[in-house]
């Protein structure tokens, strides 16, 4: 792409692009930083997306944080990074704690709500899902955990390279699978032989 051409993006388009980045520099161990900075501006998007198409968001939505009148600054401290990496007008000579986990789960939940929104996962969503549910099977109903069969599963969480290679290959098995099916005379798809 030249420095003149120009991309037509939607907003979904966006935050599952970025989304699919910050998955991918996850796995890759690159820049917490950025990791973080694009999957808070996915998660941001995805979830206004939701607001308004009517999905309930886990957080934002949430009526006991609501009762406990915490929501306002239990909302503000999770997007405290967020908020920190994008600006410097008040606090330029400031730092602020970066928690692993927390980006972990911002993309987790992008991850859900974005099938909630499309009804299907790219390659490095369906990738991270499998990460998620091996780091923390205890977040799975136990028949989803056994259906998985999560415990015979032996990959260790932190093998970020096998997640990786993961991602190439479903990639390659998903783009060999589009391009066996053909469109017969009649409109109905057929598979190579």
């Amino acid at each position: 792409m030249g420095p003149s051409d120009f991309v037509i993006v939607s907003k979904l388009e966006a935050a599952e692009r970025q989304l699919d980045a910050a998955i991918r520099l996850f796995f890759a161990r690159e820049d917490a930083v950025s990791v973080h900075t694009l999957a808070a501006a996915a998660y941001q998007v995805i979830i206004d997306i939701c607001k308004q198409k009517g999905i309930e968001r886990e957080l934002e939505d949430s009526k006991i944080l609501d009762e406990l009148g915490i929501k306002r600054e239990f909302l503000a401290e999770i997007r405290r990074p967020q908020n920190f990496f994008k600006h410097a007008d008040k606090d330029a000579e400031q730092s602020v704690k970066l928690k692993p986990m927390q980006t972990a789960l911002m993309m987790m939940s992008s991850v859900q709500y974005l099938y909630k929104l499309r009804q299907s996962h790219s390659s490095e969503c369906n990738v991270f899902r499998i990460w998620f549910a091996l780091l923390r099977p205890d977040c799975l109903p136990p028949a989803i955990r056994e259906t998985l069969g999560l415990e015979r599963i032996s990959i260790p969480v932190t093998d970020y390279e096998f997640f990786t290679d993961a991602i190439a290959e479903q990639k390659r098995v998903s783009s060999q699978a589009t391009l066996q099916i053909q469109p017969t005379p009649d409109g109905a798809a057929e598979r190579d032989r």
